[in-house]
């Protein structure tokens, strides 16, 4: 048998971000502003199947994930084949600006997100607390395509007297 240190020496670390874990009461919300930095696909070293990373830095948030600071978002579409896929179809109608309940995403869409075709879009992101039938906390991201607040024109304005 193999010591505790042994098998300490040979295991693989894992990567991982540091996520959103804001608000911290359930059924609440907290909205940020975001931008795109990558998107990666990888197969979990955990026994979770494929992984979709999302990686992204705050542009306007909070104090605990304030202005500047990175994050990032994991679904796990092969572990949870009922809801993984669904919210990577919901972040990608968002990236691409595609509204709707249900909007059709082209499965290039998809493939232009990975290969950082996107790179750099702001989305709006909401998150909530809310807590599993089996009494996990979890927090639930909806994202938006970031809308923008238009500036009045100089050239429309009153003459000043």
């Amino acid at each position: 048998m193999r010591s505790l240190y042994e098998q300490c020496s040979e295991a693989e670390i894992q990567g991982g971000g540091t996520k959103i874990t804001e608000p911290t009461e359930d059924g609440t919300t907290q909205d940020f502003r975001v931008r795109l930095d990558d998107v990666l696909l990888t197969e979990s070293k955990r026994g979770h199947g494929t992984l979709y990373i999302v990686e992204f830095t705050v542009m306007q948030g909070t104090e605990r994930n304030p202005e500047g600071c990175k994050r990032s978002w994991v679904e796990k579409p092969t572990h949870r084949p009922k809801t993984g896929p669904a919210a990577i179809k919901a972040f990608a109608a968002a990236v691409a600006g595609l509204e709707g309940a249900d909007p059709q995403v082209p499965t290039q869409v998809f493939e232009d997100i990975e290969t950082g075709k996107y790179k750099g879009t702001e989305l709006d992101l909401t998150v909530e607390k809310i807590t599993t039938q089996a009494g996990f906390p979890f927090w639930k991201h909806t994202w938006r395509r970031a809308q923008r607040v238009a500036t009045p024109s100089l050239s429309n304005l009153p003459p000043a007297i």
